[in-house]
């Protein structure tokens, strides 16, 4: 998705409101070209999720396979380490060391995997991984990031929103997108409300299942989540890519034995990413891309259920950014107050 999304926070005339300003289809760019071309094209359009993009392209144009499990889990390292080492320490005026954001990003090039897993302990400063921790030790862990003049990273700024966010904030459920509802978008009809954010794959983990039952997928539980797909970046990259890699083996199947087109998947920094492309005679003929906020953008969709459920008034001065930290847009966004 390309333009920018324009979220209008509550005021007394007003409910909160979104809107995306839509940019060029830079998805149409590839109709004309040879599979190869477009693959090539697509990747270097997306300057996060170029990988993501690569690997969903592949899929729907039938090219042979590009192993690039490395190139997107940097991406996704990436994302979610400059949202939670960067710029959350800076929206809560914590002092938290440049230093911690480079050890990560260096961490995640180390092909032996030592040094991720060493950097995931070092940023919760935990034993146990953050995933199995039970709620009541959650908590605790929470409160050390408060209480601790040298807490971990993760531990203070979490620690810290949760210190502002009342506990149910903006939450909303909606299940995550299956294969039915990836064919529905191969015969071209406007995708369900889905939830095709990063949370499926952390949602059966110890800690998110307790939290979810305590609170509901919350903004903040969805922050959680954002925090595990980092420390699952440098620790088990393998499980980011588990749910997608079944989609994608579910998907082209056709009882009939008819091409009209090909879908692809793929797991990007901020989700689900689907791509779905038809060739005639060695050139594409039509291609689209449904991103994360596509999925979310759609009516009574993800973007608007959490809308709805935040509050008209009093609300906490940061939550604008909580609510952008946990959607996570593809898309620029800008706040109007």
């Amino acid at each position: 998705m390309m333009g920018r999304l324009v979220l209008a926070v509550a005021r007394a005339d007003r409910p909160w409101q979104a809107r995306i300003q839509n940019g060029p289809d830079m998805a149409r760019t590839c109709v004309g070209l040879a599979p190869e071309e477009a693959r090539t094209r697509l990747a270097s359009l997306f300057s996060l999720c170029g990988a993501a993009h690569a690997a969903a392209a592949t899929q729907a144009l039938g090219l042979p396979e590009q192993d690039r499990p490395d190139t997107c889990t940097r991406d996704i390292l990436r994302d979610h380490a400059l949202d939670l080492l960067h710029t959350w320490p800076r929206h809560l005026g914590l002092t938290l060391d440049r230093a911690w954001l480079a050890r990560t990003l260096s961490a995640g090039n180390d092909p032996t995997g030592n040094e991720g897993k060493q950097m995931a302990a070092a940023l919760t400063g935990l034993e146990t991984p953050l995933s199995l921790l039970a709620q009541a030790d959650f908590d605790l862990w929470l409160e050390s990031g408060l209480t601790l003049q040298t807490a971990a990273p993760l531990a203070a700024v979490l620690a810290h929103l949760r210190a502002i966010v009342p506990p149910a904030q903006g939450e909303t459920d909606l299940p995550a997108p299956d294969s039915a509802d990836l064919q529905a978008i191969a015969a071209d009809t406007q995708p369900p409300a889905r939830d095709a954010s990063i949370l499926a794959d952390h949602r059966d983990t110890p800690l998110l299942h307790e939290l979810i039952a305590r609170e509901g997928v919350s903004l903040f539980v969805r922050v959680v989540a954002r925090a595990l797909d980092l420390l699952a970046a440098l620790s088990d990259p393998a499980r980011l890519f588990v749910r997608t890699r079944a989609l994608a083996a579910d998907l082209n199947a056709k009882a009939d034995g008819t091409v009209t087109g090909q879908l692809g998947v793929a797991r990007a920094a901020r989700g689900l990413l689907v791509h779905n492309a038809a060739v005639q005679n060695g050139r594409v003929s039509a291609y689209t891309v449904l991103s994360p906020t596509g999925w979310h953008m759609v009516p009574d969709g993800l973007l608007s259920r959490c809308l709805h459920s935040l509050p008209l008034t009093d609300s906490p001065a940061l939550l604008p950014a909580l609510l952008i930290s946990a959607i996570n847009p593809c898309v620029p966004t800008h706040v109007e107050y």
